[in-house]
């Protein structure tokens, strides 16, 4: 077995099963936490503050995160130990930064305020499309 299924962990975050990746898609401004043992992606698109409190990848074994919208993942992005990409495009998205310890990330960071307090361990490149 080369890891968890996705099936067995996916529907109990809310996601669905893309092949063997769990995505995830929110419109509300809650928490959102990735399953642990399967590969992630996360979309927070909207116009009223999607995933504002956050998103945590911490044991996916990767990560993708999108948070597009004015105050998208505003409580900041979570990747410890996991491989992530995430792109906050917008103003003071992912304001309360990317915490990346003992993972591998890229992030890209546009608008006002976004990624303020920082990303960590990441490479970025403030390019977002």
């Amino acid at each position: 077995m080369d890891g968890v299924p996705c099936e067995s962990v996916c529907g109990a975050a809310g996601g669905t099963c893309i092949g063997q990746v769990c995505r995830i898609v929110s419109t509300d401004q809650r928490i959102l936490s990735c399953p642990t043992g399967v590969a992630c992606e996360v979309v927070c698109t909207h116009a009223n503050q999607p995933c504002r409190d956050g998103v945590r990848c911490a044991g996916a074994t990767t990560c993708t995160v999108t948070c597009v919208g004015s105050q998208a993942c505003q409580a900041g992005v979570e990747c410890f130990e996991s491989m992530c990409t995430v792109t906050c495009n917008g103003d003071r998205a992912c304001q309360g930064g990317i915490d990346s310890s003992n993972g591998t990330c890229t992030s890209h960071c546009c608008g006002t305020n976004a990624c303020s307090l920082g990303t960590g361990d990441c490479v970025n490149d403030n390019q977002c499309l």
